[in-house]
């Protein structure tokens, strides 16, 4: 059990370190406000929910004393807040996925431009080199043998 509690606390810090320059930079305030829009929407579609609840009690109790209008009332009700949960859903999911991408992007380039500016290309060129010579010449034999 302590050895777990310290490798999620090692985890933990190991991903505050990673995420901690995004959240310096520019794009994060356009993130930010995109996963606080994303969670107000998750927070209406819990609403919505909620709602969709009350609305069975409603339509069953239409049904139940056999009120028509009250029941084409209430079946145009479930088809507005189905489009209403649509949006919610598809858009908070649009949402996640575009910070996401825009998370992976800035990683990307990020570190891509921390490696180049480093030039520790160099160095993992002549370091793998006798690896990998004497790892492809086994390989090379056997295709040629056949």
């Amino acid at each position: 059990m302590r050895q777990s509690i310290h490798e999620i606390d090692v985890f933990l810090r190991r991903c505050r370190y990673l995420a901690a320059p995004f959240w310096r930079s520019r794009a994060s305030f356009k993130v930010g406000g995109m996963l606080a829009v994303a969670m107000a929407f998750n927070i209406a579609n819990v609403y919505l929910t909620i709602r969709l609840n009350t609305w069975s009690k409603d339509f069953f109790n239409a049904m139940e004393s056999k009120d028509g209008d009250e029941f084409m009332y209430q079946l145009g009700l479930l088809f507005g807040l189905a489009a209403i949960g649509l949006f919610l859903y598809a858009n908070q999911k649009f949402l996640c996925d575009k910070a996401v991408q825009m998370w992976r992007g800035w990683l990307s380039q990020n570190y891509t431009e921390r490696w180049l500016e480093t030039k520790l290309y160099y160095h993992a060129i002549f370091r793998k080199a006798s690896i990998t010579r004497i790892s492809v010449l086994p390989r090379i034999c056997i295709c040629f043998r056949s």
